[in-house]
């Protein structure tokens, strides 16, 4: 390592400890693979051409960029999402709170203020809502049709891309060949480290309250999206129990627990939100029907009534007692509610409960006076909903 970076460092633990202590759980890996400097969620890559050519205080803003990736986990946040596009969006995350920090950054550094205490996940949404929409009004000026399926995301993705000058890439592919033990024990490792380096940062009357409550956000603990879908299920489509029926989920740990008597279940609804995002999200999706067909299985509704639905129905399932549900997407468009919820005002019957599968970036809500429990499969911060409960879904 340079003497040049082991100043930097030294420096950074010095006048910010939060962020020095984080670097130095960092190893610090010198190659020519990264054109400036990447994490692959663990450590640091850096290029000695590209540091050399950085003043001081450029180099301590690049180091703590580099160590909010790991903070923040971006390397792993990933999955099926355009990977520049996504680190487009985690450098515009980061970089409005380094400037808050008084960090100087590289030339060249993503900067702007209308994506302020947004987080990544949204600000991806909001580039890729922005791009589809330029991507249309092309086609559409050049007399071609347009879907907004997950072809058609791509797409529009690289035309966007295309009209930037060279933007860096921070986050390894590395990340993304770990397994989900491996990477659970690694997010385990870093949320340590994360604790430690605002512990001493806090001892030593350093750490900034911005980056505090960030830090208390991120060690949050997860809530079991599973046991909230069922117990919500439980809670507002009320039935009876039985002991004629044991619960099978229950019988395999030695545990004799009644189950739900079928022919007392009303019915629900299952709503899914197919705006241009979805696409993106296909095992997440999985994971939750999955999970809905489990519960469907033990409590044995009626009926349940499925809409998919972008700013308007696109298409809608019918699932008699017993039905397994096999999505059927449709939709690609824009995102409002209201439509969804109209259609489900016009139903013969009036549900239990709804279900809403979505990313919750929308505008228009709609209303409703059915208990609404919002699972949400992307967006880690969704804020504050109308009505309705929600429930981050995570298929790790």
């Amino acid at each position: 390592m340079s003497e040049k970076l082991k100043r930097a460092r030294t420096k950074l633990v010095l006048s910010h400890p939060f962020f020095g202590c984080m670097l130095l759980s960092c190893r610090m890996i010198e190659t020519n693979q990264v054109p400036t400097a990447a994490t692959d969620g663990r450590d640091l890559y850096y290029n000695s051409a590209f540091i050399g050519k950085l003043k001081h205080e450029e180099l301590m803003g690049l180091l703590a960029h580099e160590v909010m990736h790991k903070v923040f986990m971006h390397a792993f946040r990933r999955k099926s999402r355009n990977s520049k596009l996504w680190n487009i969006a985690c450098d515009y995350a980061i970089n409005l709170i380094l400037s808050d920090e008084n960090f100087i950054l590289p030339e060249g550094g993503l900067l702007d203020e209308k994506y302020r205490e947004m987080s990544a996940d949204e600000i991806y949404n909001k580039i890729l809502e922005e791009a589809m929409d330029n991507a249309s009004g092309k086609r559409k000026q050049e007399g071609n049709g347009g879907d907004g399926d997950g072809e058609g995301q791509e797409a529009a993705i690289e035309i966007y891309l295309d009209s930037l000058d060279e933007v860096p890439d921070h986050l390894k592919e590395k990340a993304q060949q770990l397994t989900p033990a491996e990477q659970h024990e690694l997010e385990s490792d870093i949320k340590t480290q994360i604790a430690q380096a605002a512990q001493q940062a806090k001892q030593a009357g350093k750490l900034p309250g911005a980056i505090s409550a960030l830090v208390g956000e991120l060690l949050k603990p997860k809530v079991d999206w599973k046991k909230a879908l069922r117990d919500f299920i439980q809670q507002t489509a009320k039935t009876d129990y039985t002991f004629r029926r044991p619960n099978r989920r229950t019988l395999v740990h030695d545990l004799y627990l009644p189950s739900m008597t079928g022919d007392e279940m009303p019915n629900i609804v299952i709503a899914f939100d197919t705006s241009g995002s979805i696409y993106g999200a296909q095992k997440t999706t999985a994971v939750f029907v999955s999970e809905i067909n489990s519960i469907i299985e033990d409590c044995c509704p009626a009926k349940v009534d499925v809409v998919y639905a972008d700013s308007m129905v696109c298409h809608t399932q019918e699932l008699d007692k017993h039905e397994t549900l096999v999505p059927e997407l449709e939709g690609g468009g824009g995102t409002a509610f209201s439509n969804t919820f109209k259609w489900i005002d016009n139903l013969d019957e009036k549900p239990a409960a709804i279900l809403y599968f979505t990313d919750l970036y929308v505008s228009d809500f709609g209303q409703t006076d059915i208990p609404t429990l919002w699972c949400c499969y992307d967006n880690k911060e969704p804020g504050e909903v109308p009505f309705g409960t929600v429930v981050i879904i995570d298929e790790d």
